[in-house]
């Protein structure tokens, strides 16, 4: 296999790394898998905080997303021992066992599901990451993070277009909800046909327990995590909103077509973005990201026009699929490029960055949810949340830039 040169924006030619056995397979099988585990789990909670909204689905997830946050912090424990393959089978299970409780609501057993299931994304995520890293050089990690959410973001696609055909069959939402844990199961079943890659090598020694707990506590010291804190968080609390409290002020049909629009927005958001920042860097892709952002929140307001400011709106429908494809497009982007960026960063303890990301972006996914309890309203949820944290979020990234970690790097870690 030759080998070719890799150009560093103002560092010296470096000799590309060799991409490790089925790396690109394991992208698509692990795409694959969680394409069916969230076309189950994401449509479903769609339908639980819109179609049936109520503040008990609104509570749950904030179970769900606080124990995230919390247990991201032993997660990379759980795959140091069971390695990425078996913990996100494991974990993927407890997504399929809260979707089994959202077919018949006892609500004490759902709320015990929500929690079990946020610890479940802590390791799924975790894992996740882990493996992305360990399947990718760093030149090609911007390509595979972009190919496994290109696939993966069809679940917003599928899931969809699956509750349009349920409703318009009149079929309950016991059975709609009992399909998609059978579709989430498919999910588990695909995870099991990951295939083994080696570890990236570390200069210091395998790190025991508490010093992976530690290592995830003190990435909070870290400058660069630093200035990332907000971005991340913003990428929580948007698309808990976007994805469950927005489609909240839709009809059911409305619902389905605006989670369609968001998937498409997710699935070339993410093809896109991964391919380009080969070509023209990073920077510029971040940059799309924050303008499609931007457009998405002024997008969302104009749904309250004619309840806040006397102006009618042709079609609300429509200005609810724009909303969504926009946010979708600029989600992925931004995720796209966060998670290449952590990926070279952290290269030698990927477990423990990946884990700070999810715990960061599961707080902001909780906030989010408590908020829309008490705020049922689009303007104070995206002008007072959502558009302070997505300005000073880019700031932080844009300081990275300049002073401490040039977004465009491909090879510098940690």
């Amino acid at each position: 296999m030759s080998k070719d040169l890799v150009v560093n924006e103002g560092a010296p030619l470096l000799e590309a790394e060799v991409s490790p056995p089925n790396g690109r397979l394991n992208i698509v099988i692990m795409g694959l898998g969680f394409l069916f585990l969230f076309s189950g789990f994401n449509t479903t909670v769609n339908y639980l905080t819109s179609a049936i909204r109520s503040d008990i689905a609104l509570a749950s997830l904030s179970i769900l997303y606080g124990t995230f946050a919390l247990t991201n912090f032993i997660s990379p424990v759980v795959v140091q021992k069971l390695g990425p393959r078996m913990s996100m089978v494991f974990s993927a299970g407890l997504y399929v066992l809260f979707i089994l409780s959202a077919v018949h609501v006892i609500i004490p057993l759902y709320l015990v599901a929500s929690a079990l299931c946020g610890a479940g994304a802590a390791i799924l995520w975790t894992a996740q990451g882990t493996l992305l890293t360990n399947s990718s050089t760093s030149s090609n990690i911007g390509f595979h993070s972009g190919l496994f959410f290109g696939i993966f973001q069809i679940n917003s696609v599928v899931g969809p277009v699956a509750a349009i055909v349920f409703i318009a069959q009149n079929r309950s939402f016991s059975f709609i909800f009992f399909t998609f844990f059978i579709i989430a199961c498919l999910g588990v079943l695909v995870l099991f046909f990951l295939r083994p890659v080696p570890k990236k090598e570390s200069t210091g020694t395998n790190p025991g327990v508490l010093s992976l707990v530690r290592g995830s506590v003190y990435l909070f010291r870290d400058p660069r995590v630093l200035c990332m804190t907000l971005g991340v968080l913003y990428t929580g609390g948007s698309a808990a909103f976007f994805s469950a409290t927005f489609p909240g002020f839709m009809n059911k049909t409305t619902v389905a077509i605006a989670l369609m629009s968001f998937g498409f927005g997710e699935v070339a958001g993410s093809l896109i973005s991964g391919k380009i920042s080969e070509f023209i860097g990073r920077r510029p892709v971040f940059i799309a990201s924050l303008l499609f952002h931007v457009a998405a929140v002024v997008i969302a307001n104009l749904t309250q026009f004619e309840a806040y400011a006397k102006v009618q709106v042709q079609d609300v429908a429509i200005v609810f699929c724009a909303a969504s494809m926009a946010f979708g497009f600029g989600d992925s982007a931004l995720q796209t490029m966060l998670y290449a960026v952590i990926g070279n960063m952290f290269s030698d303890n990927s477990s423990q960055a990946f884990a700070w990301y999810k715990t960061i972006q599961s707080v902001g996914y909780m906030v989010s949810f408590l908020l829309a309890i008490y705020f049922h309203n689009v303007l104070v949820l995206t002008c007072y949340f959502l558009a302070p944290i997505l300005g000073l979020g880019f700031i932080g990234l844009f300081i990275m830039d300049i002073f401490l970690y040039p977004l465009n790097i491909v090879n510098m870690h940690k």
